[in-house]
């Protein structure tokens, strides 16, 4: 997976991953994760696993630290 391509990034829907603030009582606001590792298939299979869990937010995939930055 190159860059932060929403669609091919499982979990990521039009760039929006919920919204922040606070979370009025009862709603579960998601944990906003950026995964960067150098290893393909670790980030891939980490969004993969992520995404099925909706206590998560991928909010990108990367390569690397300047891949991350950009």
């Amino acid at each position: 997976m190159d860059g932060l391509r929403k669609d091919s990034v499982p979990g990521m829907k039009d760039g929006r991953v919920g919204r922040l603030g606070a979370a009025s009582a009862g709603e579960q606001v998601p944990r906003r994760v950026l995964i960067v590792s150098d290893i393909r298939v670790l980030r891939e299979g980490l969004a993969e696993v992520l995404a099925k869990d909706s206590s998560f937010a991928i909010v990108g995939i990367a390569g690397g630290l300047e891949e991350a930055l950009e």
